[in-house]
């Protein structure tokens, strides 16, 4: 067994005592309306504004953490209710009501007041904690977001803010900000307020939103880094422990230890729970997976003829130079026109992207067209990206995947004959689909109308339903909840720092203590289901991950079965094929990708 960390924290022991000797707390009764209405109230209660500390919204009542005694409950119902009588029911909330309060939302109006130097300032009475960026630019940037969610799931969320003198007066721009908040951001102060449309205060204002559509933010922070520094001076380790704390990771147990420092006397310490965990790994190298995988690909290019054809008619160079390139990956290719591909023809088409089709309604966007021959299709927008090999591998990759469903079997994936048992579904739609194999290599893929469990499949939440040998049948979700790096992480790297020496997360024997959460598949059990993680591959983990690695469940649709241990490693060899997500394990069982571009074939 091995312990990971996961994004969910504690439930914390509540202190009501110290929480009613120091501070009063009032609940508010409206609906999501009156909700609107009372919290345009409390920001503006004039020269009781700042008694209120902080506020937030959960069951149809607004909670308000107030200074002691600053208001009577006559006296804020009144100031509430202003134009409304029947507005505001307001009540104050003894030691008592406190005790049978949720933890969260006692929580999370403490949590609303978290601060520290690596934070923007108080951002009215409903905090949002943002971190301080490290680049600013005064045009757009990205600012990282504490979220706490009622599961006690935290999370970073990047956003990004433009400034408002960079949106024009045009139609488009208009629409996308006529009910956009406007913040005024002072870096030097580190605050942020939102103001009111079309005031003239001094200072730099922004939208909460990309100048163009899509737009993702400028400067993202990562979700975990460790560096390949090769000084081994103290200078470096401290580098290294500044850059950790600016990745997501990082800034979320900063916001944890800000916590318990400032709040302690109402709270136990908060931390992020850990999981003890069984493993599944790879029984080969990352270099000999790809290899393996290449290798494949290469053997499918030659038993097969592949076309290469230019939808876009306009672009020879290109195609030549593709041609070439898929050459030097010893894979054959040969020119075309797609009036000369038969049914089942195997072929890449270069196409524009779906914005260019947009824009230029006279043409036919390809993707959406059916065709008799078998096409996966690659962009000419992509050729930004110079066409890297991973690229091209990945095309030949998808066009097999293709070519699969056209044949109704699996070409380079093999799988054994107590996997092929399981059946699959998946909703997409409103309309359900469903594999099953007939041996270990033919597989069918049905769309269904009579299933009894189709409304169950329905919930959006479920990415994928499994039918067992015995006609049980279990549910595959995504949680909120992602893992992290193991907080030992961050007290070796300050214990480094201060003593002059250097800690790497990416050595081998140091990948079990520090980020054992971060790669390979780990598992575990409760008395009901069954949750799993599928990682990175160990030593192809990136210099930089984005972002932690999602818990899934799999969970019983009725009371009865349950799925054994042998069930659940044969379930997890699905999740092993390199050949759906190229280079990589798959979060899901692989027949989700085939259901899905059944799905998509069948809707063109």
């Amino acid at each position: 067994m091995v312990e990971i960390t996961l994004s969910k924290l504690n439930k914390p022991k509540v202190n009501s005592n110290a929480i009613t000797e120091d501070f009063d707390v009032f609940s508010v009764v409206c609906d999501e309306y009156e909700y609107c209405v009372s919290y345009a109230r409390i920001t503006d209660l004039g020269e009781k504004s700042d008694s209120v500390y902080t506020a937030m919204y959960s069951d149809k009542k607004l909670y308000l953490l107030c200074e002691k005694d600053a208001f009577k409950v006559t006296e804020l119902q009144n100031l509430l209710q202003e134009k409304d009588e029947n507005l505001a029911r307001v009540d104050k909330l003894d030691k008592f009501r406190l005790d049978g309060l949720s933890e969260y939302i006692l929580l999370k109006l403490f949590f609303n007041m978290v601060s520290g130097t690596r934070l923007f300032k108080k951002i009215g009475k409903y905090n949002r904690i943002f971190f301080v960026p490290t680049t600013r630019n005064r045009k757009a940037f990205a600012l990282d977001e504490v979220k706490l969610n009622q599961n006690f799931n935290m999370w970073i969320s990047s956003t990004t803010f433009t400034n408002k003198k960079m949106f024009t007066s045009d139609k488009e721009d208009q629409t996308r900000i006529a009910k956009k908040a406007i913040y005024q951001i002072d870096f030097i102060n580190n605050t942020m307020k939102n103001v009111l449309k079309g005031n003239q205060e001094d200072g730099e204002q922004y939208y909460n939103l990309p100048r163009f559509k899509g737009a993702k933010p400028k400067f993202p922070s990562k979700f975990f880094a460790d560096k390949n520094a090769k000084d081994k001076l103290g200078r470096i380790g401290k580098n290294r422990l500044n850059a950790y704390l600016n990745t997501k990771s990082g800034k979320m147990f900063y916001i944890i230890d800000q916590f318990n420092q400032q709040f302690s006397k109402y709270f136990s310490n908060l931390f992020f729970i850990t999981q003890d965990v069984d493993r599944r790994k790879l029984d080969m190298t990352a270099q000999a997976y790809v290899k393996d995988l290449k290798f494949k690909l290469v053997e499918f290019s030659q038993k097969h003829e592949i076309y290469l054809i230019d939808e876009t008619e306009e672009h020879v160079a290109l195609i030549n130079y593709l041609k070439d390139k898929f050459k030097s990956l010893k894979i054959e290719v040969t020119l075309a026109d797609k009036d000369d591909l038969a049914e089942g023809d195997l072929a890449i088409s270069l196409i524009h992207d779906k914005e260019f089709y947009n824009k230029n309604k006279d043409k036919v966007d390809p993707h959406q067209e059916k065709s008799l021959a078998i096409i996966q299709h690659i962009t000419v927008e992509d050729a930004e990206n110079s066409f890297p090999d991973a690229t091209l591998y990945n095309l030949i990759n998808q066009l097999i995947i293709k070519y699969d469903l056209n044949k109704g079997e699996l070409t380079i994936i093999s799988i054994s004959e107590k996997i092929r048992q399981f059946k699959y579904y998946a909703m997409f739609d409103e309309n359900a689909y469903e594999m099953r194999f007939s041996d270990t290599s033919h597989f069918e893929i049905n769309k269904v109308t009579s299933f009894d469990k189709i409304s169950i499949l329905d919930d959006p939440k479920i990415e994928l339903m499994i039918e067992d040998s015995r006609g049980n049948y279990y549910k595959i979700f995504r949680l909120d909840t992602v893992t992290l790096p193991n907080k030992v992480l961050m007290d070796d790297w300050k214990e480094a720092a201060d003593n002059g020496e250097l800690v790497t997360a990416r050595k081998t024997a140091n990948r079990i203590k520090y980020i054992s959460g971060l790669f390979d598949i780990s598992y575990w059990k409760d008395s009901k289901d069954f949750y799993y993680i599928v990682g990175g591959i160990p030593d192809a983990l990136q210099q930089s991950v984005a972002r932690g690695f999602h818990v899934r469940k799999i969970e019983k649709v009725e009371k009865q079965g349950t799925l054994n241990n042998e069930e659940i490693f044969d379930l997890i060899e699905m999740m092993m094929v390199p050949t759906i997500k190229y280079a990589n394990m798959t979060v899901l069982p692989f027949p989700k990708k085939y259901l899905t571009e059944a799905f998509l074939a069948d809707r063109k």
